[in-house]
């Protein structure tokens, strides 16, 4: 999906019966740039007192569990990123 060089919010709710999810934010050529773009201001207890930065292994989440993230995309303008 073509997103302007800004910052943008993310919600991802893991909605899978059994399944975790390990989300990442990589470049194309597979390097992880999520904990550089990315910061978590929510989660399953609501809004957070201020950010922390997106983990380095990923973000993590069981069955059930909602994250609220924002990426600042403008580093990377005219590049590709992928969720992984």
């Amino acid at each position: 999906m073509p997103m302007e060089p800004k910052w943008y919010r993310f919600r991802f709710l893991n909605v899978a019966v059994a399944r975790p999810f390990l989300i990442k934010v990589k470049n194309a050529f597979g390097r992880d740039v999520g904990p550089e773009i990315c910061r978590v201001i929510a989660s399953d207890g609501g809004f957070r007192a201020s950010p922390i930065p997106f983990p380095r292994e990923g973000l993590q989440m069981s069955v059930a569990e909602r994250y609220e993230v924002v990426c600042n995309f403008a580093p990377y303008a005219g590049q590709q990123l992928y969720l992984w």
